[in-house]
C-alpha cells in the first residue's frame, strides 16, 4: 500500500512526468505569435535540472516507503523526508515563476493579452466533461 501513496505519476504524451503538461503548453500558445509562442514555450519546457529534480523525487518516494515499512514507524522521520521534498519543491517552483514572469514581460502586450484570455484547460475551470448547461 506504502508505494501507492508514492508512485510518480504517469507519463504524459511526449514522455515527460509533471509540469509542464503539453496540452496547457498548447492552450496557452495558441493565439501567439510565432515568437512570443517560442518565448513562452521556451520558458515552460523542462530544463537541465528537470531530470535532477525527477530522481530526487524518486529517492525521496523510496525513503518514504521504507519508512513506512519499518516498525517501529518514525513518524519525524516520515515528516522530515516530506518537509524536506516540500521545500526542495518550492524552491523549485519560485525558479519556475520567476522564469515564467521573466517570459511574460518578453512577450507583446497583445501576447499577454491572448494568454490571459486563453481558454484554460481541467482542472482550471473543474473536471473534464460538457460544460454545464449543456
Amino acid at each position: 500500500m506504502p508505494a501507492l501513496l508514492f508512485r510518480p505519476p504517469p507519463p504524459v504524451p511526449g514522455g515527460r512526468h509533471g509540469f509542464p503538461n503539453p496540452d496547457v503548453v498548447r492552450h496557452l500558445t495558441a493565439g501567439l505569435s510565432e515568437e512570443d509562442a517560442r518565448i513562452l514555450r521556451e520558458a515552460l519546457s523542462p530544463g537541465p535540472e528537470a531530470e535532477e529534480f525527477r530522481s530526487r523525487l524518486r529517492e525521496e518516494r523510496a525513503r518514504l516507503d521504507a519508512i513506512v515499512g519499518t516498525e517501529p514507524f518514525d513518524a519525524a522521520a516520515f515528516r522530515a523526508v516530506l518537509d524536506d521534498g516540500t521545500e526542495r519543491r518550492s524552491r523549485a517552483e519560485l525558479r519556475q515563476h520567476a522564469v515564467l514572469a521573466e517570459a511574460l514581460a518578453r512577450i507583446s502586450p497583445a501576447g499577454r493579452q491572448a494568454v490571459a484570455r486563453a481558454p484554460k484547460p481541467p482542472p482550471f475551470e473543474g473536471p473534464p466533461g460538457p460544460a454545464p448547461g449543456r
